[in-house]
């Protein structure tokens, strides 16, 4: 688990990556604080096109945070999220029907944390 401290500097990386495409974090961990970080740079990371967070800690208020950055980029394509905070409630983004599958884009870029 990378929690909230590995979120942050993932994040501060993010903006300079080109070519990462899908990164999925589930069960990491990762509270509203690593929540409010990634959601100040997805605009950022122009290639990225999938975000899983699922299964972490993230409370209403860091939903609400990676929703308006989900929204306010356009080369995010796909964001997942739930969490024991949020009731177990799944919180899906798709952007234009486009559906990026765990395993279906293998050659895509990725990172499995």
């Amino acid at each position: 688990m990378i929690g909230d401290a590995g979120a942050e500097a993932l994040a501060g990386v993010l903006g300079d990556c080109t070519a990462l495409a899908y990164l999925r974090m589930n069960r990491n961990g990762i509270s509203t604080r690593g929540a409010r970080r990634l959601a100040g740079v997805l605009g950022e990371c122009q290639a990225l096109a999938y975000l899983d967070l699922r299964r972490n800690e993230i409370d209403f208020e860091g939903a609400k945070r990676l929703a308006k950055a989900f929204f306010g980029t356009s080369a995010l394509a796909n964001l997942r999220a739930d969490a024991s905070k949020l009731y177990g409630t799944h919180w899906i983004g798709a952007r234009n029907g486009t559906n990026v599958r765990p395993g279906s884009d293998k050659g895509l870029p990725q990172i499995l944390v």
